[in-house]
């Protein structure tokens, strides 16, 4: 979800952005299917007489230049909310990565709690930009986000 709202408050600081992203799921769609082909996994089939064209197909210009997604840190840094990215996607991200330190065994409700409470944030970000830039094509400022997530200062 904070790779989603990073993603949107992305995309919304240009129209290159957008086509960058717009072409994303598609490059990382061939990419996936060049792996799969290269392991075996998959097999291309030549439609005249059903023999392996797999080989052939992979020497092809299919795989070549194949625009790589940006980092989230990346894209936090140039959508202006690095700090986002630093104090929610890094935190959140321990426990996505197998390395949650939030609970213990005394109080294993405390790190729910704390989860809940940051997912309910992110889906009013995401809310609240998504409609923002959907409604009036206005990209929410920094402190109006900071704000509905509730790290205001």
């Amino acid at each position: 979800m904070v790779e989603s709202l990073i993603l949107i408050l992305w995309v919304c600081v240009s129209e290159d952005n957008a086509i960058q992203q717009s072409h994303a799921g598609l490059a990382e769609f061939t990419r996936v299917a060049r792996i799969n082909l290269e392991q075996g996994h998959l097999k291309i089939h030549n439609r005249e007489n059903g023999e392996d064209a797999t080989a052939e197909f992979l020497k092809t210009d299919r795989f070549k230049n194949l625009t790589k997604q940006k980092k989230v840190i990346d894209q936090a840094t140039e959508a202006g909310v690095e700090d986002l990215c630093q104090v929610f996607y890094r935190f959140m991200s321990l426990a996505t990565d197998g390395h949650d330190m939030i609970g213990n065994d005394e109080d294993p409700e405390a790190g729910l709690i704390v989860d809940l409470q940051a997912i309910g944030a992110m889906c009013k970000g995401v809310g609240n930009v998504g409609e923002n830039w959907l409604l009036g094509r206005v990209r929410t400022d920094n402190e109006a986000l900071r704000q509905v997530l509730g790290i205001a200062v």
